[in-house]
Order: C-alpha cells, then sequence, then structure tokens
C-alpha cells in the first residue's frame, strides 16, 4: 500500500512555531515554561490543528498517528485512497492546562473516543494548481462520522512529501460543545487541520 500523493488530508501547510524555554525554568514574569512540540518519531508526519476560542487561538499537534492503508494503483493520484489512524490521546499543546482541557470530556473526551479514523480519496488536479489536488475526507470518531473537502500538494523535489489542509466541523463529529454566539469565549466550530508527511516508498499491499 502505497501513496503517492493523495496523502492528504488538509493544504500549503502552516508550520507552528512555538516559544520553547529551558525545561523546568520558569520566564522573567515567573510564568511556567511551554513545552515543545515533537511529532511521535513513529509517525511518519506532522498533523498539527488550530482551533480558535473568541480572539484566542488553541494550537497544537497529534503526536501519535499512522498509515493504516495507502493504495495508489500505477502512481494514479486520482484513483488513490489513503487510510489513517490518529491517536487523540496525543494531543498537545505548548500549555499543560490547554493540553488537560482539550484531552477532557468538554472535548476531545479521550476516554471514550481515543482515536480519530480518516480516508482520502476522490482526488482531482486543482485547476492552475501545479501538484494540487482537492479530495474528500471522511473522518470517523467514536460514533460520529463526516466528509469534509481537503486540498493537499507535492513537494517539487519529492513527490513523496505531501502538504495539506482542511477544515473540520467539531459540530458534525459530536466533539466539544456548541458553539454560543452570545458567548465571547466559546469555541468556534471550525478547526483548522494541516499535515506535513512523508508517504511510504514503492507499492505495498
Amino acid at each position: 500500500m502505497i501513496m503517492r500523493s493523495c496523502s492528504f488530508i488538509f493544504v500549503g501547510i502552516l508550520f507552528l512555531t512555538f516559544v520553547t524555554i529551558a525545561p523546568g525554568q520558569p520566564n522573567r514574569r515567573g510564568h511556567r515554561p511551554q513545552q515543545k512540540l515533537v511529532s511521535d518519531p513513529s509517525s511518519p508526519g506532522t498533523i498539527t490543528f488550530t482551533a480558535t476560542s473568541g480572539d484566542r487561538k488553541a494550537s497544537g499537534i497529534f503526536a501519535r498517528w499512522k498509515y493504516t492503508r495507502v493504495e495508489i494503483p500505477e502512481n494514479d493520484l486520482t484513483q488513490g485512497v489513503v487510510e489513517m489512524e490518529i491517536d487523540l490521546a496525543s494531543t498537545a499543546t505548548p500549555k499543560q492546562g490547554m493540553t488537560d482541557h482539550l484531552k477532557s470530556d468538554s472535548y476531545f473526551d479521550i476516554a471514550t473516543r481515543p482515536k480519530a479514523l480518516v480516508r482520502i480519496e476522490n482526488a482531482t488536479p486543482l485547476e492552475g494548481e501545479e501538484r494540487g489536488y482537492r479530495a474528500k475526507a471522511t473522518v470517523v470518531i467514536g460514533r460520529a462520522r463526516g466528509e469534509f473537502p481537503v486540498r493537499f500538494f507535492t513537494a517539487p523535489q519529492d513527490s513523496l512529501h505531501v502538504r495539506g489542509e482542511a477544515y473540520i466541523s467539531r459540530t458534525r463529529l459530536r466533539v466539544g460543545s456548541s458553539p454560543d454566539p452570545n458567548e465571547g469565549r466559546s469555541v468556534d466550530d471550525v478547526v483548522h487541520i494541516t499535515i506535513d508527511a512523508k508517504l511510504p516508498a514503492g507499492n505495498e499491499s
């Protein structure tokens, strides 16, 4: 199973930059040091997310994820299928308090819904975008399922290196509480997901 391009979710990637402070060293204002965010070495790339609440943004990563199926018949991306499993328990942000909140039953509820399953398929070339594709992502979390448009690009010097993005609706996947337009700190429904990943070389089955 190999994935040559369809690798998928999500477009022209935003690399998240996090402030890194020496472990255990408080900064000049006495705040707790932020954590450096890195993907687990077993993961084939980096998946990040950005959620918005009022005028605040929370960004982080899903540190552990893996391909469960990658098939690109005759290297035809438009015929490709890519499936992956994301470990929601590996959710991490620069601040431990935010990480704990996202893992709680008020958001990802990892105790009962520890994984997200994603299937990317039906890729078509993006008009006017060299090496660009649009595709469909089916996301399953617990008993909830939703379909979302995605875009991805292959790197100019390495067709196995893909970058992409998608905008995922929390309410369609029953993640956390519904947004409240009358509540200034209510979390927005849409979460921005990006991926920067390396596809397996060769065809596997």
